[in-house]
């Protein structure tokens, strides 16, 4: 139970977006099994959980764009450690490397699917 303990005390340090239908079914599903083993009370439980899971509100999301900023050189600039472009839209003529890209809204840390 003390392993169970930690993990829901650091579950409220970052809010994590996860898919509520899918860990629904899990819990009826589970309950499901628990009343056919039998155990009404703990399936009981389990349902109320997925109640619970359900009445929780919703918020849009969108999946994070990574990508990176690419210096360049061309004809009219000609000074790679000046001059950006993001590797997701290719917008060119930055000059700073800025968090997120001004054209297409990626996060420019680098990692994922930059």
């Amino acid at each position: 139970m003390e392993k169970l303990n930690d993990h829901i005390a650091d579950a409220g340090k970052k809010v994590r977006l996860i898919d509520a239908n899918k860990a629904q079914a899990v819990l009826v599903n589970m309950a499901e099994h628990l009343l056919e083993a039998g155990n009404p009370e703990m399936a009981g439980a389990v349902g109320y959980a997925a109640e619970v899971i359900g009445k929780q509100k919703t918020v849009d999301a969108v999946e994070v764009v990574h990508g990176r900023w690419l210096s360049y050189l061309d004809g009219e600039h000609i000074m790679p450690d000046v001059y950006f472009k993001c590797s997701k839209c290719g917008s060119r003529g930055h000059q700073q490397r800025w968090r997120y890209c001004p054209s297409c809204g990626a996060k420019m840390d680098g990692d994922g699917n930059g």
